[in-house]
């Protein structure tokens, strides 16, 4: 991957160094300045639509540093604005975020990520944040749901299964809450440093119910031989919930994510065929044993 010149002569330092960083939903190139200052320059996919605009998302992570919770930081361009729009891509630029990701689990990192879940989920937001946030509630998710029967990547006999699966966990689930929820809290978006865990990419945050956000964690949880330790060190760093929502919110996340797969792929990352992916989420729903 190339990053145009073009580009580059906008940014507000002299560059010692430019490279590929990583390729997700978005691209990222990762830059060292002259003084040897680390940045990620983002620039954002044409055809892909955030829940969240870019401007809310800046200013959201401002409010969220301001009260104790590492968020980017993002840096203006030259001209003074935080996002620029060139050939019709809109990029922008934050300092780099030096820490690590979980390789290997830890009680002790599951239980700091618990105690930051319960610290954002916590926070009084003023109403010039709260007011750019969508509203998480199950219209707006069912809204952005691909219809799996377009899907022509799955059997009708698949199809039926994650369809009875997203009714029943549709009609367990409690959407109403006034939680700042991350939404996407999957191990890519956090990050380790010497002074704590810092969440990545706000772009899919709303209001809604913070079991969501430990949905996520806990769909990494299930995957493995023997959790429970993980999953008691998470919750002790959160405290109560309600087990039976999280794990309704657990299907949900799962089954969210296959949905979005189905449509537009065939052979997944790793090999894995979509069969054999929707076949595995299928048993983690049987292990969760909340739904017939």
């Amino acid at each position: 991957m190339i990053i145009a010149q073009e580009i580059l002569s906008l940014l507000p330092f002299s560059i010692n160094l430019v490279t590929f960083h990583h390729k997700g939903e978005n691209e990222n190139f990762a830059i060292r300045s002259s003084d040897n200052y680390f940045y990620v320059l983002k620039k954002y996919r044409q055809d892909r639509k955030q829940r969240l605009d870019i401007d809310a998302e800046i200013n959201l992570c401002n409010f969220l540093r301001e009260n104790g919770l590492k968020s980017p930081q993002y840096v203006p361009f030259q001209d003074g604005s935080f996002v620029i729009i060139k050939n019709n891509s809109k990029y922008t630029l934050q300092r780099m975020i030096l820490g690590f990701m979980i390789c290997n689990p830890d009680e002790k990192h599951f239980f700091e990520v618990g105690k930051t879940y319960r610290k954002l989920h916590e926070l009084k937001l003023p109403l010039t944040i709260k007011q750019k946030l969508p509203q998480l509630d199950s219209n707006t998710l069912n809204q952005a749901w691909p219809s799996l029967t377009k899907s022509k990547n799955l059997t009708q006999t698949q199809i039926d299964q994650l369809e009875h699966y997203r009714h029943e966990s549709l009609k367990h689930l409690n959407f109403e809450s006034s939680h700042l929820v991350h939404f996407d809290l999957h191990d890519g978006n956090i990050i380790y440093t010497e002074n704590g865990l810092c969440m990545l990419d706000w772009e899919e945050s709303g209001i809604g119910n913070g079991i969501f956000d430990l949905a996520v964690t806990n769909t990494r949880l299930i995957k493995l031989e023997d959790s429970t330790s993980f999953r008691e060190a998470l919750l002790s760093g959160y405290g109560k919930i309600d087990s039976q929502q999280l794990k309704h919110a657990t299907i949900f996340k799962f089954l969210y994510l296959a949905s979005f797969v189905a449509m537009y792929e065939d052979v997944l990352i790793g090999g894995e065929t979509l069969e054999n992916l929707v076949n595995r989420y299928l048993g983690y729903f049987k292990k969760l044993d909340v739904i017939d």
